[in-house]
C-alpha cells in the first residue's frame, strides 16, 4: 500500500497538493482577510487582479503544448520554449510597471499606487521557471510537483503572516507571493534537471505555438469571463466591496473549486497519454471523474450551505456580514465551474482547444448580458448570479461536444 502511494504518478500526490499547496494559499487569503479587513484586502485584491488580468491576456499555452504533444521537446527545443518564456514575463513586467499609475487611477486605488509596482516583479519571475516543470506534468511525475508547489505556498504562507504581523497591511499578501515564487524559480533550476540549450530561433517551436494559440485564445476569454465581475465591481463599487466578493469567492474556492483544478491537473497528462495509446477511448474516464467530483462536492457544498451565517460570522466577524448571501450563490458558481473546468481540460487532453475556446465565448456572452442588468440592480450579489447562467450555458455548450467528441476526432 505504502509503495504505491509513493509512485510518481499516484493521484495521492495530487490530492497533497490540493491540500497543503492551494489549501495553504487559500487559508492564507482567509487569515489576511480577517486580519487586515475588507478594505485593505481589497486593496490588495485590485493589484493582484491586475496580475491576473495581465498573465492571462499573454498566456503562450506552451506549458499545455508541452503535455499534449506526442513528442517530447528536445534541447534545443526546450531552449526557444525558455526564450518565448523569459520575454514574455520581461514585457509583462515592464508593461504594468509603466502603465501602474493609470491603472491605479482608472480603479480608484491611487494611495496604493505601490502595490501594482510590486506586482510588475511577479510576471518576470514566474516566466523564468525551469522549462523541464512541464515536462514533469508529462511524465506524470505529480509528486515532484506536488512537493515543489507545497514549499512555494508554505514560504508563501509563512512569509505573508509575518508581513502582516510587522504591520505591512496590503503589500504582505504581495511581499509574500514574490518570496515564494522566487523560492519556486531557485528550486526549479537546482532539482528539475533536464538539458536545455537557450536558442532563439523560434522557428523550432512552431508545432507548440500552433496548439498554444488556441490555449492563448481560450486564455484570453478565460481572463475576461474570470476577471469582468472582479473589474466591475473594483471599478463602480470599490475595494471594500470587491474584499467582500473576494472572500465569499476564497471560502468557496477552498472547499468546491480547488478540488476539480486538483482532477483536472491530474486529468490532463492521463487522458493525453490514453488518447495517444487508443484515440476516443477517454471519455468513459471523463465520465467517472465527472461522477466523483459531483458526489463529494455537492456533499461539501450543501453542508457549508447550510451553515454560511456560522462560516462568516464566528470565522471572520461582523464587519463581513454581507459575505453570506454572496457566499451562497458561490458554491453554485464553483460547482459548476468545477464541472466546466473538467471538461475543458478533457477537450485540451484530446486536442481540441478550439472548441474550449468557443466554450469560453459562450459563458462570456452570457455573462455580459446577464451581468449588465444583474449587478446594476442588485450589485456583488446580482454578479455572482450572472456567473451562475453563464456558467451554466458554457455546462450545455462542453456537455454537447463531448457528447459527440468521437465524431469530430474522426
Amino acid at each position: 500500500m505504502f509503495s504505491s502511494l509513493t509512485r510518481q504518478s499516484h493521484i495521492f500526490w495530487v490530492f497533497f497538493q490540493l491540500i497543503v499547496a492551494r489549501g495553504l494559499t487559500a487559508v492564507k487569503f482567509l487569515l489576511a482577510a480577517k486580519l487586515l479587513g475588507p478594505e485593505q484586502f481589497g486593496f490588495a485584491g485590485v493589484a493582484l487582479l491586475i496580475l491576473a488580468i495581465a498573465e492571462s491576456i499573454s498566456d503562450t499555452g506552451l506549458s499545455h503544448a508541452i503535455i499534449q504533444n506526442p513528442k517530447s521537446p528536445k534541447p534545443k527545443e526546450r531552449g526557444v520554449l525558455f526564450s518565448i518564456q523569459a520575454i514574455r514575463g520581461l514585457l509583462l513586467s515592464s508593461g504594468i510597471a509603466l502603465f501602474s499609475y493609470p491603472l491605479a487611477r482608472f480603479l480608484g486605488i491611487e494611495s496604493h499606487v505601490d502595490l501594482i509596482f510590486m506586482v510588475a516583479a511577479l510576471p518576470l519571475i514566474r516566466n523564468l521557471i525551469n522549462p523541464a516543470i512541464y515536462l514533469s506534468q508529462r511524465k506524470l511525475r505529480f509528486k515532484n510537483i506536488a512537493i515543489y508547489e507545497a514549499f512555494g505556498s508554505m514560504i508563501d504562507f509563512i512569509s505573508s503572516l509575518i508581513f502582516i504581523y510587522l504591520g505591512f497591511d496590503a503589500r504582505s499578501l504581495i511581499l509574500g507571493i514574490i518570496f515564494a515564487e522566487l523560492a519556486k524559480l531557485l528550486i526549479s533550476w537546482s532539482f528539475f534537471r533536464s538539458r536545455i540549450y537557450i536558442s532563439f530561433n523560434w522557428s523550432l517551436a512552431e508545432n507548440y505555438l500552433k496548439f498554444g494559440k488556441w490555449i492563448w485564445a481560450g486564455s484570453f476569454l478565460t481572463c475576461i469571463v474570470n476577471q469582468i465581475d472582479k473589474l466591475a465591481i473594483a471599478k463602480f463599487f470599490g475595494p471594500t466591496e470587491l474584499g467582500i466578493y473576494q472572500l465569499s469567492s476564497r471560502i468557496a474556492q477552498l472547499f468546491l473549486a480547488d478540488i476539480s483544478i486538483a482532477i483536472a491537473q491530474f486529468s490532463f497528462p492521463k487522458i493525453s497519454r490514453i488518447e495517444q495509446v487508443k484515440k476516443n477511448s477517454g471519455q468513459k474516464y471523463l465520465e467517472q471523474i465527472l461522477k466523483k467530483y459531483l458526489l463529494v462536492s455537492v456533499t461539501i457544498g450543501v453542508l457549508i450551505f447550510l451553515f454560511a451565517n456560522q462560516i462568516i460570522a464566528i470565522g471572520f466577524g461582523s464587519q463581513w456580514g454581507e459575505a453570506t448571501p454572496i457566499l451562497k450563490v458561490m458554491l453554485v458558481v464553483m460547482l459548476l465551474g468545477g464541472v466546466v473546468g473538467i471538461m475543458a481540460s478533457y477537450l485540451r487532453a484530446v486536442g481540441l482547444p478550439k472548441i474550449v475556446m468557443l466554450g469560453i465565448g459562450t459563458q462570456l456572452i452570457f455573462l455580459v448580458l446577464a451581468g449588465s442588468f444583474l449587478t446594476l440592480s442588485y450589485g456583488a450579489f446580482g454578479m455572482a448570479i450572472a456567473l451562475v447562467i453563464a456558467l451554466l450555458a458554457a455546462m450545455i455548450y462542453y456537455y454537447n461536444q463531448i457528447f459527440r467528441a468521437k465524431k469530430i476526432c474522426g
